[in-house]
């Protein structure tokens, strides 16, 4: 990303997600100098900015496998803001598991099989987990 001088460089940055999601990766790369500011959703960081609570946002509008973000382009044109910056980020999608777990793994829980699905305007995951026998379909594996 080229820095715009005309771009606030202090304060700080809204983003939609949990720290450590893609958008706060990208908004700690883009603007490290900035103070990232977590909201629940894209209408509450967008809010900030409006506010002034945030000097910019860093939200997404498109991605390769999805396409546009529709959130985004429905709520851009009524929030009264700009788009003043881009910035591109590869994103790498990995399954991360425990070593010598498997169908083999006698601990509670083994991973039987991992399916998600990409799809225009949404991402789903599903774990079919196993103990004893038995077959779970939690999208989480109980502690």
């Amino acid at each position: 990303m080229t820095p715009n001088p005309v771009i606030a460089r202090e304060g700080r940055i809204a983003y939609q997600g949990e720290p450590g999601a893609n958008s706060h990766m990208a908004a700690a790369e883009a603007y490290p100098e900035m103070d990232a500011l977590p909201c629940r959703t894209f209408e509450d960081a967008l809010a900030a900015i409006a506010s002034g609570e945030a000097a910019l946002g860093m939200i997404p509008i498109e991605n390769s496998a999805n396409g546009r973000v529709t959130d985004i382009h429905h709520l851009m044109p009524n929030a009264g803001l700009h788009i003043v910056g881009e910035f591109f980020m590869p994103i790498h999608h990995q399954l991360v598991g425990v070593r010598g777990a498997g169908l083999a793994f006698d601990g509670l829980y083994y991973v039987k099989r991992v399916d998600s699905s990409l799809k225009a305007g949404e991402f789903r995951q599903q774990f079919s987990l196993a103990r004893n026998g038995l077959i779970s379909t939690l999208p989480l594996v109980p502690p």
